[in-house]
């Protein structure tokens, strides 16, 4: 009875003291981050500070594709005597990358939100984990320790610390899966498309059309060469129209697998992941799973080693 008693004490001191370590932010400090835990934080970490880069790079090369559009569809190239009508058509030909490119903005703005909450995520998990969960999953277990009216209270203790665990890292591990399936399968996707549309706005643009001409010119042979000039212009900007068509497909396409890379990155798949792991937490803290567990303290607490139950 004595060395019961001994055992509870000494239980009672480390449980104590883990509280304390909990509440004063030190356990987080001492056993995730000093010890191969820390290395999910800091990939998590790294890889969601990767993916918002990613994004505002992007971000940044479709806006200027954007941009160029614009120019050309704001310019008013009066290239007689089928300047207008030219001009108009390459606006036309244009829009469709131009629309799809509004829903990217859509797209890119849901994408760094969702990373911005999964790095609030992480911050409060580490909070609610540790320093909340865990102690008072430790003061109901003490409950339930020294109180024999309260025997259900130490099953609730080790579902508590179950909980904060998860709620520890829950997040993290969500984003290091998702992780690897960035790199898998995503990644090269993602590099190819930037590069395709960097490309894509060298190829947008219309600096080397030549603007009409100077108004005021006078006599039989300047007009002549105006009326060459125009019809060449007219030439070339037809040949732009032509090679914008048969690049347009390729322009959406890219932009399209943009869109899927970071639907995928930042919502689908951290939604999927974390979705996995619930469900894996209502096993975890399933009345199997815990009796496993308590039966396993109480048997070291007394002692005995034998009769564990096997989940």
């Amino acid at each position: 009875m004595l060395k019961k008693y001994l055992k509870k004490s000494a239980i009672t001191l480390l449980i104590l003291s883990i509280g304390c370590l909990a509440y004063n932010g030190l356990f987080d400090q001492l056993v995730v981050r000093k010890t191969w835990l820390g290395r999910i934080d800091e990939n998590a970490g790294a890889y969601i500070d990767r993916t918002l880069k990613n994004a505002l790079i992007t971000f940044a090369v479709v806006r200027g594709l954007n941009a160029v559009i614009s120019v050309i569809q704001d310019s008013e190239l009066a290239v007689s005597p089928a300047g207008m009508g030219i001009t108009v058509a390459v606006g036309e030909v244009l829009d469709p990358v131009n629309d799809i490119i509004e829903r990217f903005s859509w797209v890119m703005l849901a994408a760094t939100t969702s990373l911005g909450i999964q790095k609030i995520l992480m911050a409060i998990g580490a909070w609610l984990g540790f320093k909340v969960l865990l102690i008072l999953a430790l003061l109901v277990l003490l409950a339930g320790l020294w109180i024999p009216a309260f025997p259900r209270w130490r099953t609730a203790g080790y579902k508590l610390i179950v909980l904060a665990v998860i709620a520890r890292f829950i997040v993290p591990v969500s984003a290091i899966a998702t992780s690897r399936i960035d790199d898998l399968f995503l990644e090269e996707k993602y590099r190819q498309a930037t590069d395709n549309l960097e490309k894509a706005g060298r190829e947008i643009e219309i600096g080397d059309i030549p603007d009409a001409p100077a108004s005021g010119e006078t006599g039989l042979i300047t007009q002549i060469r105006t009326l060459f000039r125009n019809i060449s212009n007219s030439i070339q900007l037809e040949d732009r129209i032509a090679f914008l068509r048969e690049k347009m497909g390729n322009y959406i396409q890219h932009i399209l697998d943009l869109i899927i890379v970071f639907i995928l990155q930042t919502i689908l798949l951290p939604l999927l992941f974390l979705w996995i792991l619930l469900h894996l937490t209502r096993s975890l803290i399933s009345h199997k799973f815990i009796d496993t567990l308590e039966a396993t303290v109480k048997n070291r607490i007394s002692g005995d080693r034998r009769h564990i139950p096997v989940s």
